[in-house]
């Protein structure tokens, strides 16, 4: 059942909380509602095809009327599904660092490490992107 934002925000104290938005089964407009937030000020990240994950400061009354806004203005049902959790500040401090191109190609196997040490090689060597250097191996 959807989590009523208006009713939580009086129990909430002031910090970062992590909240979650589902547009239905609209995959087609789970960007454009991340930006939408990011826009103002929400650090939003897609969580999977029709979700957004939030983390801010902003209270819970603010985001519902954000959510309800776009929610109008676009014609697409969206919703809060799980409660605010508040964000400990060891979790904030240990964020996980994003995966390597090099990491992620090897990983699933599209590369082989070999492969890999050439490209980083010749990205040194020009100067280039090591996803520029990849496409050009193709």
């Amino acid at each position: 059942m959807p989590w009523s934002v208006a009713a939580a925000d009086t129990t909430l104290h002031k910090g970062t909380r992590r909240w979650r938005v589902r547009v239905g089964e609209r995959s087609d407009v789970v960007f454009h509602l991340r930006d939408y937030f990011r826009r103002h000020g929400v650090t939003a990240e897609m969580c999977s095809p029709t979700e957004v994950e939030l983390e801010t400061e902003v209270a819970g009354a603010e985001l519902g009327k954000y959510l309800a806004d776009w929610s109008r203005v676009l014609d697409v049902p969206a919703k809060f599904v799980s409660k605010p959790a508040r964000i400990d500040d060891r979790e904030m401090a240990v964020a996980k660092p994003l995966p390597r191109l090099g990491s992620l190609l090897t990983a699933k196997g599209f590369i082989t490490d070999a492969q890999l040490e050439l490209a980083l090689s010749e990205s040194r060597e020009r100067g280039e992107m090591l996803g520029a250097i990849l496409l050009c191996k193709q």
